[in-house]
């Protein structure tokens, strides 16, 4: 992990977790991109949704802000538990 993070941050850039869905595909993995970019710069604990449309080609419309943070993502996961257990019945 290391040689893959100096590597990035050799080139310019770092490393983010990044999920793409284009063309009706679905990708998820841990991707170098330009620190100088928008997922560059995001802060720990912060999310950032780009949409790269018709309209929106040469520069995305982004969408910025908190993460849930691990409370409120506990909480929604415990939900989603009982939920389950609830449709199991």
């Amino acid at each position: 992990w290391k040689k893959r993070v100096d590597a990035a941050s050799a080139a310019g850039k770092c490393l983010r977790y990044v999920a793409t869905l284009a063309d009706g595909k679905l990708g998820v993995g841990v991707r170098e991109v330009p620190v100088d970019s928008v997922l560059g710069q995001v802060a720990p604990r912060e999310n950032v949704v780009s949409f790269y449309t018709e309209r929106y080609h040469d520069m995305p419309l982004v969408v910025r802000g908190p993460g849930a943070g691990p409370a409120v993502t506990a909480g929604g996961i415990i939900a989603d538990l009982i939920k389950a257990a609830e449709l199991m019945q």
